[in-house]
C-alpha cells in the first residue's frame, strides 16, 4: 500500500494549507492589535510634592521602577538625614501598568516615620516625568508629586 495516493496527498495538502492560513491570520491580528506596554522603567527623582507624609516630604526621594511587561517592581529610596549610609531608606513597591497608568503599593517602616506606612502610588507618564498621587492608606493622607526621570550615567572602561 502506497502512502502517495491521491487521497493522502490531498489530505496532507489541505492540512498544511489550513495551518499556513491560520498562521497568517493570527500573525496579521497580532501585528495590528497587540502592542507591548511602553517602557517606563528607570529612576525618577521626586521634585515637586504636596501633602506627602512628613517623613517623606523632608528628604530627597527617588522612585525606582523596574518593568516586566505590565508588571512593575520598585522602591522609594532616599536619605533620612545627611549622607550617612546608615540613614538610607528603601521602601519596596509592586504593582502594574494598565491603561497608561501606574499603580504600585507597598508596606513598611521608614526611618523618620512614627508608624508603619502602607503607600499606594498612582500616576501616569508625561514625556520624561511621572505625575501622580501618593496615598498613605494607614493614615488616609494623600499627596501629589511630579518625579523627573534621571539619566543613569554608566562608567565605561572602554573609553580611554
Amino acid at each position: 500500500m502506497s502512502h502517495f495516493s491521491a487521497k493522502s496527498l490531498t489530505f496532507y495538502g489541505v492540512a498544511i494549507s489550513s495551518v499556513l492560513i491560520l498562521f497568517k491570520v493570527v500573525s496579521a491580528y497580532g501585528e495590528t492589535n497587540l502592542n507591548a506596554a511602553p517602557e517606563i522603567g528607570g529612576i525618577y527623582q521626586i521634585a515637586l510634592s504636596q501633602n506627602l507624609p512628613d517623613c517623606l516630604a523632608e528628604q530627597k526621594v527617588n522612585l525606582t521602577v523596574e518593568q516586566s511587561g505590565i508588571y512593575l517592581f520598585g522602591n522609594l529610596a532616599g536619605q533620612s538625614g545627611g549622607a550617612n549610609e546608615k540613614n538610607k531608606i528603601e521602601f519596596p513597591l509592586s504593582g502594574d501598568f494598565k491603561n497608561q497608568e501606574i499603580i504600585m503599593s507597598g508596606k513598611g517602616n521608614l526611618a523618620n516615620c512614627d508608624s508603619e506606612l502602607q503607600l499606594t502610588i498612582q500616576g501616569h507618564r508625561e514625556k520624561d516625568n511621572l505625575i501622580g498621587k501618593i496615598k498613605d492608606n494607614s493614615s488616609g493622607s494623600e499627596g501629589t508629586f511630579i518625579a523627573h526621570y534621571q539619566e543613569v550615567k554608566s562608567d565605561s572602561s572602554e573609553e580611554h
